[in-house]
């Protein structure tokens, strides 16, 4: 982690707690310089107009604020464990997004609002993990704990800004990127001039306990042509990077090799797991009717069933497994056990997905395509409004497949009253939930006007695929 100021690096170097606390206040002065930095060169751009070049040249490599920030949330996961040589688990999915984000950094021009998306989704997962310990611990942790929930607030607006103006700038629903599109390019980290070589990084998606996450690796290429991504741990530079091969379509990890370990550790711990699983699905009911987050409820039960994978794996390996039939009984319970923590996940992410008050496209592609929804067309190119802003409305009920209950209303706005059904005008497809629509858009805008919460125009604007798939249900 950078000091960024060789003046206090000879106090601060040696990676103890101590030091972190030392950094903490240093990086929060030097926030404070920031800000009062930024005053001077806004003034400056107001007084010389052309000097944006000029303020550019000063600026470059100069950390800002989001980097600033980073280095205090580092700081203040190390405080947490009380361990130099230790990160906590929590924490850790906004680490690698933080990274990966800074990795994007480098180049210019791919931004991919569905990888930011699913970097909000990791941040957003701790930030709920956070929360639900300050009830539980002791002062001194509930202090770091209370300095790193303002800094995932704003590692989330950030991003949600990035977002917000990707949406305001996009021409046509085309532009949109699909929330069901792969996430797998290529890019070159900058480097200074004269640099060697540097390997090529793609930025990737991959399935981990049940959810997916983005990251970036570099790409090693086998005199085959077969491809490894290989993800080094930034925050531990010792540790053997992680490798990702392609295998049925995805990325998936590679697992490491593990020590052997004797059949009677392994009957033991199959036994003891099995005999976890009703506490398990009792955990994670409870956390669902406390409303956490859904992402963290299904990564905590298959977590559990990974481990009971694994125990199956290892089982099966030992010499004469198959023809054991207390050992054969074992693992059919194993496997039973995962099937059933998987089952649960998933119908407990269907049931919070299903919540009305919520709209988010990415939520309801997932619906859409589990066949969890009906759709019928409920309005059809209603006129609205006058001269310019005259549009033809169309309104789509999506209701619950199981209940018939109704979760949301999709609108969609045309410019002429023939208008094919995918040629909706610009950001003119909208989720609503059903007191919005039952509202108006004039109340809305009274609410907006008061302050009042909103939704991210990015979490409740139809693509042109997720339309087509409410249009075809509707068909």
């Amino acid at each position: 982690m950078a000091i960024m100021d060789s003046r206090a690096s000879s106090d601060i170097d040696q990676p103890t707690l101590e030091s972190s606390k030392k950094k903490l206040a240093l990086l929060n002065r030097k926030l404070d310089i920031l800000q009062d930095r930024q005053e001077v060169l806004d003034q400056i751009k107001k007084t010389f107009r052309d000097a944006d070049e000029d303020i550019a040249t000063l600026t470059k490599g100069v950390p800002d604020a989001e980097m600033i920030n980073i280095n205090k949330f580092h700081c203040y996961l190390h405080l947490l464990t009380g361990n130099m040589d230790e990160l906590p688990i929590i924490g850790m999915p906004t680490m690698m997004a933080l990274r990966s984000m800074q990795d994007l950094k480098s180049a210019p021009g791919l931004i991919n609002p569905i990888a930011l998306r699913f970097f909000l989704e990791r941040i957003g997962m701790d930030k709920q993990r956070f929360k639900s310990l300050l009830a539980t611990e002791s002062p001194e942790r509930l202090h770091y704990i209370k300095g790193i929930l303002p800094l995932l607030d704003s590692f989330e607006a950030s991003l949600e800004r990035q977002l917000t103006e990707f949406y305001r700038t996009f021409e046509n629903n085309t532009q949109l990127p699909g929330f069901d599109q792969d996430i797998d390019f290529e890019f070159l980290p900058e480097q200074p001039k004269d640099s060697a070589p540097v390997t090529p990084h793609k930025v990737f998606r991959t399935r981990e306990h049940g959810a997916y996450a983005v990251l970036v690796g570099e790409k090693q290429t086998a005199e085959d042509g077969s491809v490894t991504l290989m993800v080094r741990n930034a925050y531990k530079s010792g540790e053997p990077p992680q490798r990702y091969e392609k295998r049925e379509g995805e990325w998936r990890q590679v697992p490491r090799s593990v020590p052997t370990v004797s059949k009677v550790q392994l009957v033991s711990d199959a036994t003891l797991f099995l005999g976890q699983i009703d506490e398990h699905v009792q955990t994670a009911r409870l956390q669902e009717a406390q409303k956490d987050n859904p992402t963290n409820i299904t990564e905590f039960l298959a977590a559990k069933a990974d481990r009971l994978d694994e125990l199956a794996r290892q089982l099966n390996t030992i010499q004469g497994a198959e023809s054991d039939a207390d050992d054969t009984a074992l693992i059919a319970r194993l496997n039973t056990a995962s099937a059933r923590l998987t089952s649960e996940g998933q119908s407990i992410l269907v049931r919070m997905y299903k919540n009305r008050d919520v709209l988010d496209i990415l939520r309801l592609n997932y619906l859409l395509d589990h066949g969890e929804l009906t759709v019928t067309r409920s309005v059809e190119r209603k006129p609205m409004g006058k001269g310019q802003k005259k549009s033809f409305l169309d309104v789509y009920a999506i209701a619950d497949r199981v209940s018939a209950n109704g979760l949301w209303e999709a609108h969609f706005h045309y410019d002429q009253k023939d208008s094919p059904a995918l040629n909706f005008t610009v950001r003119g497809g909208h989720l609503k939930t059903l007191d919005q629509a039952g509202r108006g858009a004039a109340s809305q805008r009274r609410d907006e006007q008061a302050g009042l919460p909103h939704v991210a125009i990015w979490r409740e604007t139809f693509d042109g695929k997720t339309a087509r798939k409410i249009f075809d249900l509707a068909a």
